[in-house]
């Protein structure tokens, strides 16, 4: 099975940490979430509301403890 977690992280912050991953072995991949408020407009002013604001890690579940020891590593709270 497969998790994903965000932090608010840029999909360039979420592809450093897949690539310090992939570097330990570990598959790994950026997931783009398009962020809107609750009555589907944009999050932010002057956003169309298609526009991706924020990525998550996608990870397999056996890896979640290698996950979160570099996460912890690098600041990030899983």
């Amino acid at each position: 099975m497969r998790s994903s977690l965000g932090w608010g992280g840029s999909a360039e912050d979420v592809a450093r940490i897949v690539s310090l991953l992939e570097a330990r072995g570990i598959q790994t991949r950026v997931l783009i979430d398009v962020v809107t408020n609750a009555w589907g407009e944009p999050a932010r002013p002057g956003d169309d509301g298609s526009t991706p604001t924020t990525a998550s890690l996608e990870y397999l579940n056996r890896d979640g403890a290698a996950v979160a020891e570099l996460l912890r590593a690098r600041g990030i709270r899983p």
